[in-house]
């Protein structure tokens, strides 16, 4: 299964499940995302650490970030309880039969 990674994601009801997922196709991409699960706070720790690890910015990378950092605000913003962020991930990655 070249090219393919392993993730995690939330069913209906917020548990945990496996999955593969295409690895992104850009430079560095593995690095960056073992970065963001490193690190696992906010955006600019997030970014600190790429450019600590010498990671090329670019374009992409940049895009990424910024999405990052939007989405990290949002869920801070207005989940901080785990069981309103459990619920709210489970509404996002529900899929009806």
């Amino acid at each position: 299964m070249n090219g393919l990674i392993s993730t995690c994601y939330a069913d209906h009801e917020g548990n945990t499940r496996t999955s593969l997922k295409l690895e992104p196709r850009y430079e560095n991409a593995g690095e960056v995302m073992n970065k963001l699960v490193e690190i696992d706070g906010d955006a600019q720790a997030l970014r600190a650490a790429i450019q600590a690890a010498g990671i090329v910015s670019f374009g992409s990378l940049e895009n990424l970030l910024g999405a990052y950092a939007g989405i990290h605000r949002y869920l801070k913003d207005n989940y901080d309880d785990v069981e309103k962020l459990r619920n709210y991930w489970g509404y996002l990655v529900w899929c009806p039969s």
